[in-house]
């Protein structure tokens, strides 16, 4: 084999790297998900004291074809631009179409310390740069509506409101990149 999971490729498999929630280095286990957590992680042009331990995921991911990230932008919103070192829209035009195959679309009040999720036009982030980011990189991959708050009306009331106001930000990113 000349790259790591050449066989999966022909079998048509894939990883997807999620980011977990933030959870500080001085928590049990805090580390470990940190490392898999901030811009550095993603990327294998960094070196981190533990990457071994998360199989190995920054080697393979710069290497395989078949490793990618799920940028949960909640999960990202809440550690911030201060801790994970890029926000989304940062994220997605440095690794582009090729390594960010799934976008979950979410925002929260604040980073951390205290956050809370909370809808996408009411959130610190501005979620049209998301957007944005992944027209200019050609985005062809998946972006779904990531869990929102209840409202009246409940669960189709959520999703037809988070739906409307992402297909409402990728009307105005492809009107603006038609100009």
């Amino acid at each position: 084999m000349d790259r790591p999971g050449e066989d999966n490729l022909a079998r048509g498999l894939a990883l997807v790297r999620h980011p977990e929630r933030i959870v500080p280095p001085d928590e049990p286990h805090g580390y470990f998900e940190l490392v898999c957590s901030h811009f550095a992680s993603q990327s294998a042009r960094h070196s981190l004291p533990i990457e071994a331990v998360v199989l190995q995921l920054p080697i393979a991911f710069e290497s395989s074809p078949n490793v990618g990230i799920c940028l949960c932008c909640g999960c990202w919103n809440e550690g911030g631009r201060q801790l994970m070192q890029k926000d989304p829209a940062e994220m997605i035009r440095y690794f582009g179409a090729a390594k960010i195959w799934k976008l979950h679309f979410r925002n929260v009040s604040a980073p951390l310390p205290h956050f809370v999720e909370t809808f996408m036009d009411n959130g610190y982030y501005d979620m049209y740069q998301i957007m944005k980011a992944a027209r200019e990189v050609n985005f062809d991959g998946i972006i779904i509506l990531d869990h929102t708050p209840t409202v009246v009306g409940g669960h189709f009331t959520e999703q037809a409101y988070g739906f409307a106001y992402m297909k409402a930000l990728n009307n105005r990113a492809e009107a603006e990149a038609r100009s």
